[in-house]
């Protein structure tokens, strides 16, 4: 049942695991629920037996806002967005009705202005979960990174990445909890 310490358990073999072998460990949960639990409970109930004990979250890269995206949606170029709309399309739920709601324009440029000066301030880490309002899933399409219309190392943003700084962040921790 819930509650009786079996995520306590294998995660204490794994960390010694690691400490023996020299070795990174990678938990993959099956929820996300799962995975809050372990960042959120029990790896500080654990870093506090063993202070030496580091941990990280890894998250999905949709997860993360993409700054060149933001930045050309703002200035009124969605790189990629054309694509990422037909494969939204390809995808589609026949099942569901097509909404027919007008989205709110000027609403939403003012979410990705606001986004971008807090994105570029530090105030905000890029995180769609760190947000206190979550943005219409419309919007939050338009600027999700996504590794195909990800440059990686060529782009301008690479060393500010909201998805590349977790990544190196999570790289130094003894366990990364993925999902």
């Amino acid at each position: 049942g819930t509650g009786t310490g079996k995520t306590v358990a294998y995660c204490l073999a794994a960390i010694v695991a690691a400490e023996v072998l020299k070795k990174t460990v990678i938990v993959s949960t099956a929820t996300v629920a799962l995975q809050e639990q372990l960042i959120h409970k029990d790896l500080p109930r654990l870093s506090s037996i063993i202070p030496e004990l580091t941990f990280d979250i890894l998250k999905g890269r949709a997860r993360y806002v993409c700054q060149s995206r933001l930045e050309g949606v703002i200035e009124g170029v969605a790189p990629g967005s054309e694509l990422a709309g037909e494969l939204q399309d390809l995808f589609a739920d026949s099942r569901r009705p097509a909404t027919s709601i007008v989205r709110d324009r000027q609403a939403a440029m003012r979410w990705y202005k606001g986004s971008a000066k807090k994105l570029n301030s530090g105030a905000w880490d890029g995180d769609i979960d760190s947000l206190a309002q979550l943005p219409d899933p419309q919007d939050w399409r338009e600027v999700q990174a996504n590794a195909h219309a990800c440059n990686g190392g060529q782009c301008e943003h690479f060393r500010d990445c909201a998805f590349f700084k977790a990544r190196r962040q999570a790289a130094g921790a003894t366990l990364q909890v993925a999902n």
